[in-house]
C-alpha cells in the first residue's frame, strides 16, 4: 500500500511539473520630465524627439544581441520590436509610447520549468543600464505583477478609445 501511495504522489507531481509553463517579463518606463523647458530648449522628457533616443538605445542592443527587427505596423504607438533569431520561445524587445512615457519591455516565454536563459538577463540588464544613461532617475523597473495588470495596448483597444 505504501507503493502504491507513493506512486500516486510522484504522478501528482510530474503531471503538475509538466504542465506549468511560464514567462519572464521585465518591463522599464521612461517618464517626462517634470522639469519645464529651459529658455530655447527643450525638456529633457519623452514628448520631444526622446522616443527616438529610446529606438536609438534598443537599435544598438538589438545588433549587439543579434536580435532580428520585427515591427508589427498594427500595433499603435510602437517605437520598437526585436527578437532573437531562433525557431521556438525567441527573447523579444519591444518599446512604444503610453502618452508621454516609453515602455521598454523584454520578454521570453519559458516551457516547462525552465528558467530564463542568460541572454535574457544580460539584455535586462543592459536595456536598464542604457536608459539609465541616457534618462537618469526618469527610468522606473516595473514589478512583474504591475506590468501583468497594465499589458500592452492592442489595435482594438487604441480603436475603442
Amino acid at each position: 500500500m505504501r507503493h502504491f501511495v507513493c506512486l500516486a504522489c510522484l504522478s501528482v507531481v510530474a503531471v503538475a511539473l509538466a504542465g506549468c509553463d511560464g514567462f519572464a517579463l521585465t518591463r522599464f518606463q521612461v517618464s517626462p520630465s517634470l522639469h519645464p523647458a529651459p529658455a530655447g530648449g527643450q525638456a529633457a522628457g519623452i514628448e520631444e524627439g526622446n522616443p527616438q533616443a529610446v529606438r536609438e538605445i534598443l537599435v544598438k542592443i538589438a545588433a549587439d544581441f543579434r536580435l532580428a527587427k520585427a515591427d508589427d505596423p498594427q500595433e499603435p504607438n510602437s517605437l520598437a520590436s526585436y527578437r532573437e533569431n531562433v525557431k521556438y520561445w525567441p527573447i523579444e524587445l519591444r518599446a512604444w509610447t503610453a502618452g508621454a512615457t516609453a515602455v521598454v519591455e523584454v520578454y521570453r516565454f519559458l516551457p516547462g520549468l525552465s528558467r530564463p536563459p542568460r541572454e535574457y538577463a544580460l539584455i535586462c540588464d543592459r536595456v536598464e543600464r542604457d536608459l539609465r544613461e541616457r534618462f537618469g532617475d526618469r527610468v522606473r523597473h516595473v514589478p512583474w505583477r504591475e506590468a501583468l495588470s497594465h499589458p500592452k495596448p492592442t489595435k482594438d483597444a487604441a480603436v475603442s478609445r
